[in-house]
């Protein structure tokens, strides 16, 4: 059962992206059977892919033993791979499709790694001008990749939209988030 689905994409495949909220995790729904996030997966049947229960853990482990919390969205790019807002932690997680270098960290394939926020806090804002990971948001409820190797992250009680952009194209050795 879903309980508040908050955001729902196709992907490349046509499979069916869908931000099941209050049960924090992210849900699939295979267009064709096969395997998809790591999960062996029949044709329109539905499957977590993220997520256990509510909390904040699983960094550098498969994404279905991590912790989410209250998540509010989840976007795919170009490549197949994942972004998660978690939004109960203040936080952007991201789950590669393939094993890689990926915003200056080595990742596994289906794993899960933070690559935005410090976690909840009173500040709500800090962090401009430095390390993404460094980050304090108010409430993330979006995010969307650039098209040049970062992405943008709708903070509503923050009341702005925050831009972590890669250094360059091609290494995205390092990171830096700003305010519009």
């Amino acid at each position: 059962q879903l309980n508040s689905p908050t955001s729902a994409m196709l992907d490349a495949s046509g499979g069916l992206i869908v931000s099941d909220m209050n049960n924090s995790v992210v849900r699939f729904v295979a267009a064709t059977a096969g395997t998809n996030f790591g999960v062996t997966m029949s044709a329109n049947d539905i499957y977590t892919i993220a997520g256990t229960t509510r909390g904040y853990s699983g960094d550098r482990r498969p994404a279905l033993a991590a912790q989410l919390a209250w998540v509010n969205d989840a976007m795919e790019d170009p490549a197949g791979n994942l972004f998660v807002v978690d939004s109960g932690n203040d936080v952007i997680r991201f789950i590669p499709r393939t094993t890689g270098l990926y915003f200056g960290q080595s990742m596994l394939a289906n794993s899960i790694y933070t690559i935005a926020g410090a976690g909840w806090s009173n500040n709500h804002f800090a962090g401009d001008g430095g390390s993404p990971l460094q980050a304090q948001f108010a409430w993330i409820i979006s995010v969307a990749p650039d098209g040049a190797g970062g992405y943008y992250i709708d903070d509503a009680v923050g009341q702005r939209v925050r831009h972590v952009a890669a250094l360059n194209s091609t290494s995205f050795a390092a990171t830096t988030t700003y305010t519009y």
